[in-house]
């Protein structure tokens, strides 16, 4: 699996010197979740609330655990989950050398189904400022684009905003505007590198392209091991990551 790493580091390399477009980023529940995420605060906090954990046998089981303890807190409960992530959670070292490259052009596109505010922190914090960054989700999605620099990142939140009140109350379900998901779509048609797909992130499925771009499997399990893959997926797939290089960090 370092043999692959180092061939997709290249790859993203040569590409960037050569002005070629970048990959596309989509970066799935498991990128937040995965237990194998170095220095990630999340799956601490969920290993003390989920009963029998230390019983599971694998990072699909425990992430499947997680959405089971969430989908089963009432609003309170939801509500306090939610603030600590927000406030108390740090991103892992992950998003900074995300940040870091986004800062320097490998990535222009990022799609995101996670429910936290890490990837904004991290951009922000690598010296992104606003008018290079725009944030698309259902709450955002009608902020004036005057001002916007000519090559800013686009970063979409599948799931919305999670500082929106009713966010909760809907927070699997795909909340962007029909201009958004045409963004989608058509970024996720070109080359794209997946990190942390989950069942949970079947809301995409339509929106991949059968016959797109060259598509990289990044992902803690071995591709199918755990679930089955979209169509799309299996027919693109160029290259997979898994195992320990498999997550975000």
């Amino acid at each position: 699996m370092v043999d692959s790493v180092r061939e997709l580091a290249r790859t993203m390399r040569d590409r960037h010197d050569g002005g070629d477009p970048p990959f596309t980023l989509f970066l799935g529940i498991a990128a937040l979740l995965a237990p194998g995420s170095l220095e990630s605060e999340i799956p601490r906090f969920f290993d003390r609330s989920v009963p029998d954990e230390h019983l599971m046998t694998s990072d699909a089981e425990r992430i499947e655990a997680y959405f089971a303890y969430i989908d089963d807190a009432d609003r309170s409960k939801r509500a306090d989950i939610l603030k600590w992530l927000l406030n108390a959670a740090a991103p892992s070292a992950g998003y900074r050398h995300l940040a870091n490259l986004v800062v320097n052009g490998y990535f222009r596109v990022l799609i995101s189904s996670g429910f936290d505010t890490f990837i904004e922190q991290s951009l922000y914090d690598a010296g992104l400022w606003s008018r290079n960054l725009r944030i698309y989700c259902l709450s955002r999605d009608d902020v004036p684009k005057k001002g916007r620099a000519k090559e800013a990142v686009h970063l979409v939140k599948l799931h919305g905003d999670p500082y929106a009140k009713d966010f909760w109350d809907t927070w699997m379900e795909l909340k962007c505007s029909p201009e958004t998901v045409s963004l989608v779509s058509r970024a996720m048609a070109g080359d794209l590198i997946m990190v942390g797909y989950h069942p949970r992130d079947g809301l995409i499925n339509p929106l991949l392209e059968r016959q797109g771009g060259e598509l990289v499997y990044v992902n803690a399990e071995e591709p199918g091991s755990e679930f089955p893959l979209p169509e799309a997926v299996e027919r693109r797939m160029q290259m997979a990551i898994s195992g320990k290089h498999g997550t975000l960090d």
